[in-house]
């Protein structure tokens, strides 16, 4: 069973996707850093990753999700999880519902 996690409450003014998702660990050679990237919208930082494709592999989704975003090549070694969650879309509109 996967374990699900609510984290704060949804806006009744904001509109909201199902999204499907990858995350990547990227170590430096050494193990000693670890890339993390900042998001300026929010002021907050996360790890490289992103949206899953229609029946896209999860492991290649990781590999091009993590160039995208940081301009490294990794080679995903090990098990591949996604996660899947709620997306902020857009504000709705008065002649949405």
């Amino acid at each position: 069973m996967v374990a699900s996690k609510v984290i704060g409450s949804k806006q009744a003014n904001v509109r909201y996707t199902d999204r499907h998702a990858v995350r990547t660990i990227v170590l430096s050679a050494d193990k000693s850093k670890i890339a993390l990237i900042f998001v300026q919208k929010g002021q907050y930082y996360k790890i490289p990753g992103g949206g899953i494709e229609l029946d896209e592999d999860h492991g290649f989704a990781a590999e091009r999700e993590t160039l995208e975003e940081t301009g490294c090549k990794v080679k995903i070694k090990g098990a591949c999880l996604a996660t899947s969650g709620l997306s902020r879309s857009s504000p709705a509109s008065d002649h949405d519902n």
